[in-house]
């Protein structure tokens, strides 16, 4: 009787780790098409350009506003 014990409690830990495999993959799944499906209907051969943020250091408190030769350089690129 003890080895059924055993067998038992074996099958149920297998059967819970697979149960909690297939819930991890499942939960970052659905992040992952609502991302995709957002880049999707804004285009890949998009790029949004907003003035005043710099990349980087949030400290450095410094505004830069883009200027028309910010705007010509950016219909030079491919």
């Amino acid at each position: 009787t003890s080895h059924r014990l055993r067998t038992l409690l074996t099958m149920l830990g297998i059967i819970i780790g697979i149960a909690s495999v297939v819930s991890v993959v499942a939960l970052g799944e659905g992040p992952k098409q609502r991302v995709l499906s957002q880049i999707s209907t804004i285009g890949t051969n998009t790029i949004s350009v907003y003035p005043g943020k710099d990349f980087g250091d949030m400290r450095s408190g410094r505004v830069r506003t883009l200027v028309p030769r910010d705007a010509d350089a950016l219909a030079e690129q491919p």
